[in-house]
């Protein structure tokens, strides 16, 4: 039997032989040769993977460099396509003249994408779209930015411009592409020479069609722009060091802004981080444009950059709707923690009684009234910078970027725990008075402490009473016998007879040696005893109290105030003491223990400290997390404390 293709070519020979005119003959030849060679069809499909099929699917100017199927559908409409290739600005133009008269509103975002992609091939300098002829006049590199504003202006009218934009179906891709166009091309339309500086200035800007008049406001923005030594912009920059990037979607451009140092010495508070080294801060600039496309070139068609923080203004407002602002926070932060000397500090502030930074309570941000601190207290031989991780990730989380603001502790951590403790004390009680002299916020008396290592011996007596425990550590003699000077007097006071705060409503222990650690042993004690270099204050008050009271002081005490490697050893005066204080009955309390390897967790350890030294009774929860001590960026610690903040919102109600 014949095969089936065989068939089809005897039939053919036959309608040829029975057919005289010389067009069929024509078409009878030219179907045998097809049918003969088995070529392919012109339209069919290829068999990839679904990466491969999404890439096709999600193909636009920002993702692969070329124009999406959206645009393309634009282009095939009004017989652009090669026009666009070969003459690109004629082509810009007459879409731009089509855009004015049709209100199908897909010619915007075509526009916008286009723009896109013209600015990025005049950016690199790579001019493939135009003609030999054009690449060989082309004598320097054409300014880009003009096209880079124009596809923000397009992106914005699609997004923004009209009451039908504000129908547009979520789900629809150029929405999404849209909002990502208008935000990187504004960036670029920004940029000082290639970036990553932008300006921020108003004035007239060419456009590919016409001029656009930009009026720039930084009337919504905490700080005056003249403080501002440096704008960068945030997506010419990778992150490291952290799990994730903070970064909200929305609209706008985020920016890092670099202070003037001058201008931070002068102006800005000291409880800032900025008092540790110059702390970058995160911003986004807004592009509004009013008028219609037609009146582009008249003054009823103008702009404005609006620079924002996103901490004061997460959203602005746009013809009585909101509209979110993206911003990228990591990647401020992280700029700044790449230069902070808060890296060098952590044995420097262990074993010198000099402080490289002050004792005291920092702010990453400035201020920010009705939003609960959350207060950090880092550990032994460590710094603030420890808890990036922790506070980056807990940023990603809407809520309680909403409803709470992050301080941190810095403190020397040889120093006497008692000691650092009532600096701790007193940097709330000052910052506090200081930021809300009338008493007007409440939510500053829900704090959260969280405290790692020794960093939680402090959080604990932050919230506890002392009696007079600690001084019978010292004497057996009242306090009110020993011959000290006044401000002495004042500083044993502070440390030794100390009431809870009453700004702490709830804290967290994390790898907190309770009853002491067993890694510090009798050598231990010996070597830091000796490297360990204490305040002056406190050198001097402890040779005086040698001179007065040597004989009623106990043997450890005649040695020398005890540091806090001292204060640890498991069996301490200070340890024992520490044992039964007491948290204040209006204060929550959570354990969070580390414990390495797979075993029972009571017979275990994290390297540093034991379960049994790390466990509490009476507290409100306890997780044991699998990990070396410095478990403050793990998983489980991180999501465990913002299960904990839920909790504390939850049972705190209203503020009132």
């Amino acid at each position: 039997m014949p095969a089936k293709e065989d068939k089809k070519m005897i039939s053919l020979i036959r309608l040829a032989a029975t057919t005289r005119s010389a067009v069929l003959c024509s078409f009878v030849a030219a179907s045998l040769l097809l049918v003969g060679s088995g070529c392919k069809s012109p339209v069919g499909v290829g068999q990839v993977s679904s990466t491969g099929a999404y890439g096709q699917i999600n193909a636009n100017a920002l993702t692969t460099g070329t124009p999406s199927d959206a645009t393309v559908i634009v282009l095939h409409r009004f017989g652009l396509e090669h026009e666009f290739k070969w003459h690109p600005r004629q082509a810009l133009a007459r879409l731009h003249e089509a855009a004015c008269h049709d209100k199908r509103r897909d010619i915007l975002f075509a526009l916008s994408e286009l723009n896109y992609l013209m600015g990025d091939s005049l950016g690199a300098d790579w001019l493939a779209i135009q003609s030999p002829k054009q690449r060989a006049e082309q004598r320097t590199p054409e300014n880009p930015q003009p096209f880079y504003l124009a596809s923000s202006l397009y992106a914005y009218l699609y997004l923004l411009g009209s009451a039908e934009a504000w129908t547009t179906d979520p789900f629809d891709r150029k929405f999404r592409v849209a909002c990502d166009l208008y935000n990187r091309a504004l960036a670029k339309a920004l940029f000082v020479g290639r970036g990553p500086d932008v300006s921020l200035a108003g004035g007239s800007h060419p456009l590919p069609q016409g001029a656009l008049e930009i009026h720039f406001d930084s009337s919504h923005f905490r700080w005056p722009v003249e403080w501002i030594e440096r704008a960068l912009a945030a997506d010419s920059f990778t992150v490291r060091g952290v799990s994730s990037r903070h970064r909200t979607p929305g609209l706008g451009a985020p920016l890092i802004l670099v202070p003037k140092k001058s201008a931070m010495e002068a102006n800005v508070p000291k409880y800032m981080m900025a008092a540790a080294g110059r702390m970058k801060g995160a911003a986004t600039v807004f592009l509004r444009v009013q008028g219609d496309l037609r009146d582009l070139g008249t003054a009823k068609f103008h702009a404005s950059l609006e620079l924002y923080s996103p901490s004061d203004d997460p959203q602005v407002e746009v013809n009585g709707r909101k509209v979110p602002l993206e911003t990228d926070e990591t990647v401020a932060l992280a700029s700044s923690l790449q230069e902070a000397p808060v890296w060098k500090i952590d044995f420097k502030q262990l074993l010198s009684g000099e402080q490289s930074i002050p004792s005291g309570t920092y702010l990453l941000r400035s201020y920010q009234p009705g939003k609960i601190p959350v207060v950090f207290v880092h550990g032994t031989a460590s710094n603030p910078a420890r808890w990036t991780e922790m506070f980056n990730t807990l940023m990603t989380d809407p809520a309680i970027r909403q409803r709470y603001q992050f301080w941190f502790f810095v403190y020397n951590t040889g120093n006497p725990i008692l000691y650092s403790e009532s600096l701790l004390r007193d940097s709330l009680d000052n910052l506090v008075r200081q930021l809300d002299p009338g008493q007007k916020d409440p939510s500053l008396r829900q704090m959260v402490v969280i405290g790692h290592s020794q960093g939680g011996l402090l959080t604990r007596m932050l919230a506890s009473p002392s009696g007079d425990r600690f001084w019978r550590n010292v004497s057996d003699k009242p306090f009110d016998q020993f011959k000290l000077s006044e401000p002495q007097r004042g500083l044993v006071r502070r440390a030794l007879f100390f009431e809870p705060s009453p700004y702490v409503r709830r804290v967290v222990f994390v790898s907190t040696p309770h009853r002491g650690s067993y890694q510090i042993k009798g050598w231990l004690v010996s070597l830091t005893t000796r490297l360990i270099k204490l305040p002056g204050n406190l050198t001097t008050m402890g040779r005086d109290l040698l001179k007065t009271s040597g004989d009623s002081l106990p043997p450890q005490m005649r040695k020398g105030i005890p540091n806090s490697i001292t204060n640890m050893r498991p069996g301490s005066p200070f340890a024992k003491a520490l044992s039964d204080l007491k948290l204040a009955p209006n204060v929550k309390s959570h354990s969070i223990i580390s414990v390495k390897g797979d075993g029972p967790a009571e017979r275990g350890n994290d390297g540093v400290v034991a379960y049994t030294s790390a466990h509490l009774e009476g507290v409100e929860s306890e997780l044991v997390v699998r990990s070396a001590h410095s478990c403050q960026s793990k998983p489980a610690t991180i999501e465990e404390v913002r299960r904990i903040l839920y909790v504390h919102l939850d049972e705190m109600g209203p503020l009132k």
